[in-house]
């Protein structure tokens, strides 16, 4: 199922790269720039018109142990727990939603798509701190995802963060 599902992917990046990039390899393929003729090699045109469109895109982001950086606003609160326990726990808001690719290796970290906030919790005493402090300000998190799988976690997606700031 993986491979089909990369498989369609790539089909839906060729056909787009083709739909938008073919004209502009056209045009560039040779250029006249003060009388003299520029010509570079269609295909050296389109792989660099790959390469930056790819790297414009916004992309998945990976589960753990890989770290990611998201920027957003803290915004804590609280939950009660199925045990009746109330607990205090922290979200990032994203401008921006994101997608993250599904983990073969972990039954868990599924595909998510079009999430726009993130639960952040960290072991870390001082980085639990820092965290609770920056409540509805902007910051910069650094750390691992995970996918929910307790009633303590309150969003599909988890981040044990590493660095704030």
């Amino acid at each position: 199922m993986l491979t089909n599902k990369f498989y369609r992917q790539q089909q839906a990046l060729a056909s787009t790269l083709t739909r938008y990039a073919a004209p502009i390899c056209s045009t560039l393929g040779s250029m006249h720039t003060f009388g003299y003729q520029l010509t570079m090699p269609r295909n050296l045109v389109f792989a660099l018109l790959t390469t930056l469109l790819c790297a414009c895109s916004d992309g998945e982001l990976q589960y753990g142990p890989k770290q990611v950086e998201l920027t957003g606003q803290i915004v804590c609160g609280k939950r009660e727990h199925p045990n009746g326990e109330l607990f205090d726990f922290c979200l990032i808001q994203l401008a921006k939603p994101v997608s993250i690719a599904a983990d073969s290796d972990n039954e868990f970290n599924t595909r998510e798509e079009s999430i726009s906030e993130i639960q952040v919790f960290s072991d870390d005493s001082s980085i639990s701190t820092a965290i609770a402090e920056k409540r509805d300000r902007k910051v910069t998190v650094k750390g691992e995802l995970f996918h929910e799988h307790t009633a303590w976690h309150v969003r599909k997606i988890v981040m044990d963060v590493k660095e704030i700031r």
